[in-house]
């Protein structure tokens, strides 16, 4: 009996390692990515899948052993030059460990994340360097915690943008369609081609058209994840 006791009880020290190390799920508060286990670190390319060579955007998230982002190092190609900005981010939290706001600052304007109780990210307040709003970003989720809606509002407060979001089983973004605003409405799909062995997703395609039917053109993001 003893050695089948000692094997439970390392195959239960397994499961609770297992647990702590891979069961932690979080979400990118801005893109709505799931995020399994314990991440450390994302790093994120972009590029058109006509010019794999020529990188549109390389980012960078650090995040915290609880799943909370500390800093994301972004570089966006602006004609032949590419743009780097580094924000780091500050998040208060209730006295139940809820988050409720994060702070973060970028080329002298503010940005202000508010959470929902699940800790979904339902609103982001874009400052001016003066102080004055410029934009409001409003999120909604369904009931497993993936977001439907994300709609964009100007400083007096008239809607610009919607979008709406549709998912697989597995919860991840399968289609994405502009609904109102701006001058060209969208659809857009995506499909997954590799996941590592946590379950987050390593590479993936999106492509679409406007609705009046020019097409937007294929790109493919390509991630690799750090882990605690």
């Amino acid at each position: 009996m003893l050695p089948k006791l000692s094997t439970l009880l390392l195959t239960s020290l397994l499961l609770i390692a297992f647990e702590k190390t891979y069961a932690q799920k979080t979400r990118e508060p801005f893109s709505g990515n799931i995020l399994y286990g314990k991440v450390a670190r994302v790093i994120q390319i972009e590029y058109m899948s006509k010019k794999p060579s020529d990188t549109m955007v390389m980012d960078t998230a650090l995040y915290d052993r609880n799943g909370i982002l500390l800093e994301r190092r972004t570089g966006a190609r602006l004609g032949k030059e590419i743009v780097h900005y580094i924000y780091k981010y500050t998040t208060k939290f209730d006295d139940n460990g809820h988050k409720v706001e994060t702070v973060f600052y970028s080329q002298g304007d503010k940005g202000v994340l508010k959470y929902d109780l699940s800790g979904n990210m339902i609103e982001f307040d874009n400052f001016l360097s003066n102080g004055n709003l410029s934009y409001k970003y409003l999120y909604k989720y369904n009931d497993r915690n993936n977001r439907t809606e994300y709609s964009i509002y100007d400083k007096k407060d008239s809607l610009n943008a919607q979008w709406l979001y549709r998912y697989n089983k597995n919860d991840n973004l399968i289609e994405e369609y502009k609904d109102k605003g701006l001058k060209y409405e969208s659809k857009i799909l995506y499909q997954y081609q590799s996941f590592d062995e946590i379950g987050n997703w390593t590479r993936r395609s999106r492509d679409g058209k406007f609705k009046i039917g020019y097409p937007i053109g294929e790109m493919i993001t390509e991630r690799q994840f750090v882990y605690y």
